[in-house]
C-alpha cells in the first residue's frame, strides 16, 4: 500500500471510526450473522469467520472498511430509531420490482 493509500485509510478511520462486528452484534441484540452481512456487504459464513473463536484457524479480522460501515449503519440506526432488521426490509422493499400499472 502506497502512503497516499495509508494516508487516507487513516483519516477515513478518524472521520467515520471503527465498529467491530463483535460490538455491533452486542449494541444491536439479537441481530443476526446474515443482517450484519447484508449492511457489509458479505456473506454470513464470513462474518462468521469475524465472530468465531479468535483461537480458530478460520479466524478472520474484518477490515477497515467494514469496520466503518458498521459505524454508520450504528449512527444511522440511532439517529432514525430504527432496528437492522428494519432497515434490512426497508432495503429489500425498495429491491422488489416495481408493478406497472
Amino acid at each position: 500500500m502506497n502512503k497516499e493509500n495509508s494516508e487516507a485509510r487513516a483519516f477515513q478511520n478518524w472521520l467515520w471510526g471503527r465498529l467491530h462486528p463483535q460490538d455491533f452484534s452486542i449494541l444491536w441484540a439479537p441481530v443476526s450473522y446474515r443482517e450484519i452481512g447484508l449492511l457489509c456487504g458479505v456473506s454470513a459464513s464470513t462474518v462468521q469467520h469475524w465472530l468465531g473463536d479468535s483461537t480458530a484457524v478460520s479466524h478472520r479480522e474484518p477490515g477497515d472498511r467494514y469496520q466503518r460501515l458498521l459505524a454508520l449503519a450504528d449512527w444511522f440506526l440511532s439517529t432514525f430509531e430504527l432496528t437492522p432488521q428494519q432497515l434490512i426490509a426497508q432495503f429489500e422493499l425498495e429491491q422488489q420490482p416495481q408493478e406497472c400499472e
